[in-house]
């Protein structure tokens, strides 16, 4: 088994934007999600996402007191399934989860997971995909991401 994710919603809309969303079913074995970040993505989430709300409201209101509602509650489903690596995209979001001593990843390391996996080819053309489609990314990341791939 490869393992269980939580995304936040800013994967699933680059991924479903161009219609690459498979590429974390392809890459991890289970694929989560909260009810809070399941409303932001609306209804084109992938009917193999597992909506799975967390338990501790006290820890969710305590980070959204920092953080937009979605990024709170992915961070909190995470602290309750040890083990389970965290999508987020927002350097705030990501950050808290760090010093949280969560595993996270982006976009991006989906992509090179993709690669790495043999699910993906080349990780390019969906980097130029996701600009296409209003994806932020620094050139500095885009340079990183793609060495990571083996493609620069």
């Amino acid at each position: 088994m490869r393992s269980a994710v939580i995304s936040d919603s800013s994967c699933f809309i680059a991924l479903m934007n161009i219609g690459r969303s498979e590429l974390l079913r392809k890459v991890y074995d289970e694929v989560l999600t909260t009810p809070q970040i399941a409303s932001e993505v609306g209804p084109g989430l992938p009917a193999w996402v597992v909506v799975k709300a967390p338990g501790d409201h006290a820890m969710v209101a305590r980070l959204g007191a920092g953080l937009d509602p979605g990024e709170a509650s992915a961070i909190a489903l995470a602290l309750e399934m040890p083990g389970t690596q965290l999508v987020l995209d927002e350097i705030p979001a990501r950050k808290v989860a760090r010093a949280l001593g969560l595993v996270i990843t982006g976009t991006l390391g989906v992509l090179i997971s993709a690669k790495v996996n043999g699910d993906l080819p080349a990780i390019l053309p969906v980097l130029n995909e996701l600009e296409r489609v209003s994806f932020r990314m620094s050139a500095a990341l885009r340079r990183h991401a793609l060495y990571l791939a083996g493609e620069e």
